[in-house]
């Protein structure tokens, strides 16, 4: 999760973004909700939770933190 995102969405405009959410290595929920909010995707495909234990992250979790701008 960076700021920079949101440069991203304004010289891109990507159409999907692939987000890690299984916290403790890579960002969670809440942060991919983030990060979703700066990109503006129209698609958001959640990737690395659930694998094992410490992934605790879910993709139910994604849509309930995430409110558009």
């Amino acid at each position: 999760m960076f700021g920079d995102m949101k440069l991203i969405a304004e010289l891109y405009s990507p159409k999907v973004a692939m987000l890690p959410i299984g916290g403790h290595f890579t960002m969670g929920p809440k942060e991919a909700a983030l990060a979703t909010r700066y990109l503006q995707p129209e698609m958001v495909l959640p990737l690395h939770f659930g694998t094992f234990p410490p992934l605790k992250g879910t993709p139910k979790e994604l849509p309930r933190s995430w409110t558009p701008v």
